[in-house]
């Protein structure tokens, strides 16, 4: 698997322009956007924002690009929101991908 960067990360909330995404996990609908240096995460459910700094983010990506888990739950020493980002790569996988389904 390719490893994918912060910057990657970040075109990628660009590129889906506020979608709506859901978490692997539990389907839980939730918005990105960009931050000057980090990324917004906004349930739909509370609507209260979850940022991730890019100090997390890129922790969060150097072991994703290690084990290539999109298990929220392998994440949890780093963030409590991983759900967020896991699916967000997740999407831009996806997106990404010429098999997308």
């Amino acid at each position: 698997m390719t490893p994918i960067t912060w910057a990657e990360l970040r075109r990628g909330v660009e590129a889906l322009d506020g979608a709506t995404l859901v978490t692997l996990g539990q389907g839980k609908p939730f918005r990105a956007r960009l931050l000057p240096d980090a990324i917004e995460f906004i349930p739909q459910s509370s609507g209260r924002s979850r940022r991730h700094p890019r100090s997390v983010g890129e922790r969060v990506l150097e072991r994703f690009n290690q084990r290539g888990s999109f298990v929220p739950g392998h994440y949890k020493d780093l963030t409590a929101h991983a759900s967020y980002i896991v699916a967000l790569i997740h999407a831009i996988r996806a997106a990404d991908s010429p098999t997308a389904t």
